[in-house]
């Protein structure tokens, strides 16, 4: 019997989290791409949330050797922000054809072992699957309804032609290594 897929009203607006790193390509392009396939992932999607301050999942998963062995750390927000050039966000219309979590687990054919740890994973990381939403196309600039840069304490509105010099400039002073070394000598502990 097939699936019945999840029947609920969209939500107003979601969110695409990134970085300044990230960002670039994505103006570049004049759209979100999808990204690669995943441990649990099956298959390329464009990720969005609805949580509105920051997605936690959208920390990056960083590799070092810094202590003589190599060990992968996930970083904070603040650090996240640090290594990457900053953090932005593109906010699209909820009702544009997304699929909500339940659905893409059941369109993308991921199996029920890698839905489970999938979900465990972001509920480790302080993420609602519920929360995500996915496109398994690129989603063009026109569907975008602003791009906004994280403050430290808000976000506001990213002018892309007054400041992509001053993204281009963020990004190169980011200094991964240094995060990293302070991640771990601050008692961040691998995963």
């Amino acid at each position: 019997m097939a699936k019945k897929l999840q029947k609920k009203k969209p939500p107003g607006i979601v969110y695409h989290y990134t970085t300044g790193k990230c960002l670039q390509g994505i103006v570049e392009a004049g759209q979100i791409n999808p990204s690669s396939p995943g441990v649990h992932v099956p298959c390329e999607a464009v990720w969005f949330t609805r949580r509105c301050i920051w997605e936690p999942s959208a920390n990056k998963l960083v590799g070092s050797n810094f202590t003589g062995k190599f060990e992968r750390y996930f970083l904070s927000m603040e650090e996240t922000e640090k290594a990457y050039g900053g953090l932005y966000r593109i906010s699209v219309a909820g009702n544009f054809a997304l699929l909500s979590w339940l659905d893409f687990k059941h369109k993308s054919g991921m199996s029920n072992k890698s839905a489970t740890a999938f979900e465990k994973e972001s509920i480790a990381l302080g993420s609602s699957p519920m929360d995500y939403y996915s496109s398994f196309v690129a989603v063009p600039r026109e569907k975008w309804l602003q791009v906004e840069t994280w403050t430290g304490s808000a976000w506001e509105e990213w002018d892309q032609t007054a400041r992509f010099a001053d993204l281009k400039e963020s990004v190169k002073s980011a200094d991964l290594k240094m995060v990293i070394r302070q991640h771990i000598e601050s008692g961040g502990k691998p995963i």
